[in-house]
């Protein structure tokens, strides 16, 4: 149901949930979160889609796709002050969740509240501008164009977006043609930090630091 649903096939899904799933599954937390997605689609029937969405958060009340989508619904519903306080509670741990960031700025200016609305609006627009240079970058590097200084722009990119396995494949093509950069193995331990690699780590700060004093050695001479 799910993949009818990201392929914009909203009445298979539908039929999938009404003949296989709810049958079955009558409580599926997933069910039922796809359910108030398909009713989200048409205007009028968010206060359906808001009982689904209640019924998927009694089964997986800690999931941020549907906290998300009970937030876009209040704020739908002109309940824009529990739509604020649930996208508030997303994007505190998650600055990264660009649909919230971009949601709660909305509901923040429906409430005229547009000061406020700019900090939420900024970082949705930070984050859109990562987006579009990490794709330009893969771009490059699909096409076998990319640069070293390419390869450490996408690197750092993964990095601020916290995804750590595809940080660490731009830097460590960065270091094949780099290798004797310090840079790119200080960033390649603090990536093994985050993916709990601390020998890793702790291999690669060893060699950043080698280099930095090769380097300093050099500058004496």
């Amino acid at each position: 149901a799910h993949g009818y649903y990201a392929d914009g096939h909203f009445e298979d899904a539908e039929r999938i949930l009404k003949e296989d799933v709810f049958p079955h599954w009558p409580d599926s937390s997933q069910g039922h979160y796809l359910e108030a997605r398909l009713l989200l689609e048409d205007q009028g029937q968010e206060e359906k889609a808001l009982q689904h969405l209640e019924q998927a958060l009694a089964g997986e009340p800690n999931s941020v796709p549907i906290r998300y989508q009970y937030g876009v619904c209040l704020s739908r519903m002109g309940r824009l002050e529990e739509a604020q306080t649930i996208l508030t509670q997303i994007v505190t741990p998650h600055p990264k969740y660009e649909s919230a960031q971009y949601e709660l700025a909305q509901v923040l200016k429906r409430q005229g509240n547009v000061e406020a609305a700019r900090v939420p609006l900024q970082k949705f627009q930070e984050y859109e501008e990562m987006t579009r240079r990490r794709d330009i970058l893969n771009a490059h590097l699909a096409l076998d164009r990319a640069t070293p200084e390419n390869l450490w722009e996408l690197a750092g990119i993964y990095f601020k977006m916290e995804d750590y396995d595809k940080a660490r494949r731009a830097v460590e093509k960065y270091i094949i043609s780099e290798a004797d950069v310090p840079r790119g193995h200080r960033l390649l331990a603090e990536i093994y930090k985050q993916l709990k690699q601390s020998e890793l780590a702790a291999a690669e700060e060893k060699i950043a630091d080698a280099l930095e004093d090769a380097r300093r050695y050099r500058e004496l001479a």
